[in-house]
């Protein structure tokens, strides 16, 4: 068995009504018995970015996915999802960020148009912001989803929200207890001159400070973690 740091060697685990309730020690008596021989156990693996349905919740089990984090969603949509996979473990788990933040035109609308989507909410200045991450709350989201994305790396120009909106938006996140992920093309996004840099997908936690260190856009008060 692997749990996550180091190999426990051959182990019982101990299940009682979906929830491990030890590993290692003697083997419990008068329980059904799962021989895993030949195999290796290990926790269930997390998709960290996904934008799911429920046929892909399904075969995420068959890879040892039991967790899926979509990133960006529409609520009439993934609530109804969610309501039944709380209900049927033949489901991987999933959260999500509900609605994520971007402008009115920008990305990823051009690669929506035709689908229906209903008009998503945004923020257009500073003192939005608190009613933004307060409405996705309120729909379910596990953490708030911004979008920071030019288009300069594939070499065209999309409308994208400001910055400082960014920034007023994590600050009210953390406020509320609520991680922040963001899409970004590049490491200049998540601060001010918009430059080509490199690395995707920062994402910033309640309590984490703003810093100059490798990896932090010090504008922003994002610590970038780069999945």
């Amino acid at each position: 068995m692997f749990d996550g740091e180091k190999n426990l060697g051959q182990v019982d685990v101990h299940v009682a009504d979906g929830v491990i309730v030890s590993v290692g020690g003697p083997r419990v008596t008068g329980v059904e018995v799962v021989d895993a021989t030949g195999a290796t156990l290990l926790p269930g693996l997390i998709d960290a970015h996904t934008h799911t349905d429920a046929a892909m919740l399904r075969q995420a089990l068959t890879f040892g996915v039991t967790t899926e984090l979509d990133m960006g969603s529409v609520p009439a949509t993934m609530n109804p999802l969610r309501a039944e996979v709380e209900a049927d473990r033949t489901f991987a788990d999933v959260r999500s960020a509900s609605f994520s933040l971007t402008h009115p035109d920008g990305h990823p609308h051009q690669f929506r148009k035709g689908l229906n989507d209903p008009v998503w909410p945004t923020a257009t200045t500073v003192a939005e912001a608190a009613g933004f991450v307060d409405d996705r709350i309120s729909e379910g989201a596990d953490y708030i989803k911004l979008i920071a994305e030019s288009g300069g790396a594939f070499g065209f120009q999309l409308p994208h929200v400001p910055l400082e909106i960014h920034t007023a938006v994590i600050a009210e996140a953390h406020a509320r207890g609520k991680m922040v992920m963001a899409h970004a093309m590049t490491l200049h996004e998540t601060s001010g001159d918009r430059a080509p840099a490199s690395r995707p997908h920062p994402r910033s936690a309640p309590g984490e400070p703003a810093g100059s260190d490798e990896g932090v856009s010090p504008n922003s008060g994002m610590r970038c973690e780069w999945s």
